[in-house]
C-alpha cells in the first residue's frame, strides 16, 4: 500500500518538516521544494512456516491467492500472488526453455512446484541456498526436470485416453 501523506502537497509547509507514514510507522524528512521519497516495498522473507503454509493452501486450493492468504495469515494477497509468480520465473530460469512452466496453465505449474517443494523437503535445504553447494544443486535440478518430464508425459497420455473415451461415445 502506497502512503497517502506522498500525494499531499508539500510546497505550504515550512523548511524542516517530519511526515510521519501512519502505515509503515516510518519518518520522512520532506522539504517543500522537493516531492517526497516514493515508498519502498517492506516485504520481509518468507519463513520456512509460511512456505509450508503457502504449499499446502497450494496444494489444497490451486492458484486461489485469497484462499492462500487465509492459511498463510502473515501476508497479504500481493505477496502471495508475488511470491508464486517469483518462483514461476525462479524455476523457469533453472529449467531452460525446454521445460518452462507456462504461469496461465496453472494445473502444470502448480503439479511443477508442489514437486519443487517436495524435493527441497526431500534434500533438506533452503532454495536461496541451493545454488551453493553445486553437487547438490545438479542432483536436485536433475531429479526435478525427470519428474516434470514423467509427468507430463503421463498427463499427456491421460488426455489422449480422456480424447478417445470422449470421441468413443459420441460415434455410438
Amino acid at each position: 500500500m502506497e502512503s497517502q501523506i506522498l500525494s499531499h502537497n508539500v510546497s505550504n509547509l515550512p523548511e524542516n518538516v517530519l511526515i510521519k507514514n501512519t502505515i509503515t510507522s516510518e519518518t520522512h524528512h520532506v522539504t517543500p521544494n522537493q516531492p517526497a521519497k516514493k515508498q519502498t516495498r517492506q516485504w520481509a522473507a518468507w519463513t520456512c512456516q509460511e512456505q509450508e503454509s503457502f504449499f499446502n493452501a497450494l496444494r489444497q486450493f490451486g492458484k486461489n491467492f485469497e484462499k492462500i492468504t487465509l492459511r498463510v495469515q502473515t501476508k497479504n494477497k500481493d505477496q502471495v500472488r508475488h511470491y508464486y509468480y517469483r518462483l514461476v520465473r525462479r524455476m523457469n530460469k533453472l529449467l531452460g526453455p525446454q521445460l518452462s512452466l507456462d504461469a496461465k496453465n496453472s494445473k502444470d505449474t502448480n503439479a511443477a512446484m508442489l514437486r519443487w517443494w517436495s524435493l527441497l523437503k526431500k534434500h533438506s535445504c533452503k532454495a536461496s541456498k541451493l545454488h551453493l553447494k553445486p553437487r547438490r544443486f545438479k542432483i536436485f535440478l536433475e531429479t526435478l526436470e525427470h519428474q516434470l518430464l514423467k509427468d507430463r508425459k503421463k498427463n499427456t497420455i491421460k488426455q489422449t485416453r480422456q480424447r478417445r473415451i470422449k470421441n468413443g461415445k459420441r460415434l455410438q
